[in-house]
């Protein structure tokens, strides 16, 4: 018995080693010198990003998180309609969303029209800063298919 639950802490500890690779791809650990000790400190400055949806959604709804690549209406529904989302989230029951360790860039949100129930209205992310990035709402919109969002993480200057 006593050999199946070291197993088990093994298998736990691999696991959690697994997911903060997966989750921290491409930081590195530099050292900070300070005058007591030596403090290991993230090279990968990323942010969590959490929202609300406007409108009355289905029980169940996922929301489709995409890097940008403009803020046009355009590339916004081509974007959407022939590319793969980069992450999707659970939607909870109170409307709300949140997307974890994004890095500094540009990013679409979007829900299609058939998740809603009866009442329409874009996602959208809330506006905040977290140590030197902030998260600015560029834009809502959307269409018959598709109701989405456009925002941005850029560091504080």
């Amino acid at each position: 018995m006593v050999g199946l639950h070291s197993i088990t802490k093994e298998i736990l500890f691999l696991i959690c080693l697994l997911t903060i690779i997966i989750l921290l791809p491409g930081c590195s650990t530099t050292r900070i010198n300070q005058a007591e000790e030596d403090i290991h400190a993230s090279e990968c400055i990323c942010m969590n990003v959490n929202g609300t949806v406007l409108g009355k959604l289905k029980v169940n709804t996922t929301i489709a998180l995409y890097k940008a690549e403009g803020f046009d209406y355009e590339s916004i529904i081509r974007k959407i309609n022939e590319a793969h989302p980069d992450r999707m989230a659970e939607v909870k029951a109170n409307q709300s969303f949140s997307f974890y360790c994004l890095p500094e860039g540009s990013y679409l949100l979007n829900i299609p029209a058939s998740s809603y129930d009866f009442s329409f209205g874009s996602p959208i992310a809330a506006e905040n800063s977290q140590g030197d990035l902030k998260v600015e709402a560029i834009l809502q919109g959307g269409n018959a298919q598709n109701l989405f969002s456009a925002f941005s993480i850029k560091r504080i200057s």
